[in-house]
């Protein structure tokens, strides 16, 4: 993985509360000081500046691809499964991917029903038990998400 996507995936886990601030910190200061000349954008982020403009950095220039969005999904999944995230978590999880998506995107509209639906749980409008195993069968949807066209068989292939 190129440094720039390396750190741009760590960007989007602090964005949405996979990773802390102090987590994202250490990974940029110890990626720092194994690297004799690192990048500006590296250094940018240590100091905490904005990263305004950095090609690929600007989670907000440069929107989640839907590959990134499977990604999050899948830690969103395994953060929930190990009970390191609350389903209320889940909820905040799944606002601030939102806010990192265009709203056409694809897999825009399968975050915002998450959000959605955790908030209506909250508010006691709907049961979580049901709730859970439709936001569980929807992230593990976004996780194994692909744009990509399959190939079809083809007939009369053995």
């Amino acid at each position: 993985m190129e440094l720039t996507e390396e750190v741009r995936y760590w960007l989007i886990q602090q964005k949405v509360g996979l990773l802390s601030e102090s987590e994202l910190m250490a990974l940029v200061d110890t990626k720092i000081v194994q690297l004799d000349e690192p990048p500006d954008f590296l250094t940018t982020i240590s100091l905490k500046e904005k990263l305004d403009r950095v090609p690929k950095l600007d989670l907000f220039m440069y929107k989640l691809s839907d590959e990134e969005c499977s990604s999050i999904a899948k830690l969103i999944l395994k953060a929930f499964n190990e009970g390191s995230a609350s389903f209320t978590d889940v909820g905040l999880y799944t606002f601030n991917v939102c806010q990192l998506l265009n709203n056409d995107a694809p897999l825009f509209e399968q975050f915002d029903w998450i959000n959605d639906e955790v908030h209506l749980v909250n508010e006691g409008v709907k049961d979580q038990k049901q709730s859970t195993v439709d936001i569980i069968e929807i992230l593990e949807k976004i996780a194994r998400y692909n744009k990509a066209p399959q190939p079809t068989p083809k007939s009369g292939a053995a």
